[in-house]
């Protein structure tokens, strides 16, 4: 995870210092990646998070950087492009790639990954923020189905924090007894019942 930062914060000083090409963050997440850990035991859920690391650099470029930032998370640098299609490419592998059983033990197990994509914009993005945002996305394709990828677009964070404004509004009306019950009764005319 600190190489992927530091790789990170060098690429984005090089594309602030005007470098040609672009760079994306793609953020994964494993899908169901618990159910693993609950039935077959964290040995089995660390054999397979080997196994899925593994698959993903073969489907990226020699010079991209996979890591795992925690848990079932992974985030990918992928340096030096020149257009979006080119991590499209990379998300459509992975994807493709994710199709294909992983066998351990014997047993057959499938790993999917919700994907979120951030690309550099050239102004002044810290790693963090792009992280953010990698992250936003990838909740984002979760939420749209789950083993796909999701471009950031800034409605999304904004959609995002008006989540949080509203979380924050419900939990302060709570605590000072803001929500008051009504109780309507429905009746059916014909039978007054």
């Amino acid at each position: 995870r600190a190489l992927c930062m530091d790789r990170l914060n060098i690429v984005l000083e090089q594309i602030q210092s005007h470098r040609d090409g672009g760079a994306a963050v793609m953020f994964l997440d494993m899908d169901h990646f618990k159910i693993v850990n609950d039935s077959l035991g964290h040995a089995k859920g660390d054999a397979l998070l080997v196994a899925f690391s593994q698959r993903l650099e073969k489907c990226l470029r020699p010079g991209d950087t996979v890591s795992r930032f925690g848990g079932d998370e992974f985030a990918i640098l992928v340096d030096s492009i020149d257009s979006i299609d080119e991590v499209k490419k990379i998300g459509d592998r992975i994807s493709l790639s994710l199709k294909k059983p992983f066998l351990l033990d014997g047993r057959e197990l499938f790993a999917n990954a919700s994907i979120g994509v951030v690309f550099t914009d050239g102004g002044n993005q810290s790693a963090e923020d792009m992280l953010r945002d990698a992250d936003i996305a990838m909740y984002h394709s979760k939420n749209n189905g789950r083993s796909r990828y999701e471009i950031f677009h800034p409605e999304m964070r904004e959609h995002t924090l008006k989540l949080l404004q509203q979380e924050g509004e419900i939990r302060r009306a709570l605590r000072n007894h803001e929500f008051v019950l009504h109780y309507q009764p429905v009746f059916m005319v014909e039978s007054r019942q």
